[in-house]
């Protein structure tokens, strides 16, 4: 483990300490940067390549970094723990943080089946630990916006749900094509559809169905289109790693209609909307987002708010284990 000196820096509102897990894109560009944001810490950064670990750490003025995650998980000025390493192995490394005394928030998918995730809620219990799925999406004003006006009664009953998350990634040395390290498109992006769709109606899936595709040279699904079934409704959603970027969520009530124009990565994607229409209104009613990582800060304060007070975080793993039910339904 090494040590950098930092000269020069700011002392700031230390909130929680965290460890980060790995040197993800994700955790470079958007959760380091949202701690340090909320006025939180990170006090260690690891990698198995330690030159990544030590760019990241200058780069965001962390005083510590390792090629070990043990490391990060038996340093004492460590409160949390974010885990961005490959898919097949958030199960193992949140396990092991929460027998570490550490919180967790994991990226999704927290696991690769149902009785992972069943297994996660035991250890959370007998700990008495926070651990949750890093699922910023609940977080965003415009999710919120589109819940209240579906709860309301503003659209009606909601008759058809539609759903979209594509992006073109052909890298055979990317993890999202590996199949061996969790890779493939309902884990990386098929799972947002479904948790929006559960977030926004209050209901849960009760069964799916999908067409899937999978590519000859990796094995990993790289589109799939998808019914789940909410009783009342059905969601039909499409998602591909191998399809140009598109993002989108329709809510077609009986008496109008919901659109959201980016509803995920509204980061990095493009301006984010909620376009309301009401059967017999003169005009469409629109609300502006923009570009933020606005939901990722309110999801960290959210979970920081947790370990401090107790209070559910607002994506517990009871929800994680309904949405990977009919993720495992579907890949099988």
């Amino acid at each position: 483990m090494q040590t950098i000196d930092h000269a020069g820096q700011r002392n700031q509102r230390v909130g929680l300490r965290w460890g980060i897990l790995g040197a993800a894109t994700i955790a470079d560009s958007v959760i380091m940067p949202s701690i340090q944001r909320i006025g939180s810490r990170v006090t260690i950064v690891a990698s198995r390549d330690i030159e990544k670990a030590s760019l990241l750490a200058r780069k965001h003025a962390v005083n510590h970094v390792t090629a070990k995650y043990e490391d990060v998980l038996s340093h004492p000025e460590v409160d949390a723990v974010y885990v961005p390493v490959p898919n097949a192995l958030h199960f193992p490394w949140t396990v092991a943080a929460l027998q570490a005394g550490k919180h967790v928030l994991c990226e999704k998918p927290i696991c690769m089946n149902a009785s992972e995730v069943q297994r996660l809620i035991e250890e959370r219990d007998r700990s008495g630990l926070v651990c949750a799925e890093a699922i910023m999406i609940v977080h965003h004003p415009q999710w919120e916006s589109v819940r209240q006006a579906i709860c309301s009664g503003e659209i009606g009953d909601i008759r058809q749900v539609g759903g979209a998350f594509t992006y073109f990634r052909a890298d055979p040395a990317s993890i999202r094509n590996n199949l061996s390290l969790g890779g493939g498109s309902l884990r990386d992006v098929g799972m947002y559809p479904i948790v929006g769709t559960a977030f926004a109606t209050g209901r849960d899936p009760v069964g799916a169905q999908g067409d899937l595709s999978f590519s000859a040279t990796s094995g990993t699904d790289i589109a799939s289109d998808c019914v789940i079934d909410f009783g009342d409704f059905k969601l039909r959603s499409f998602c591909s790693t191998l399809m140009g970027r598109r993002q989108s969520m329709l809510f077609h009530g009986e008496k109008g209609w919901i659109e959201m124009t980016a509803p995920f990565t509204t980061n990095n994607y493009h301006d984010a909307s909620v376009i309301k229409h009401i059967d017999g209104a003169d005009q469409l009613h629109i609300e502006h987002y923009g570009r933020t990582q606005e939901q990722y800060e309110r999801m960290l304060l959210d979970f920081e708010k947790s370990v401090e007070t107790g209070t559910p975080v607002a994506y517990p793993l009871e929800r994680s284990l309904i949405v990977q039910g009919q993720l495992d339904a579907l890949l099988q």
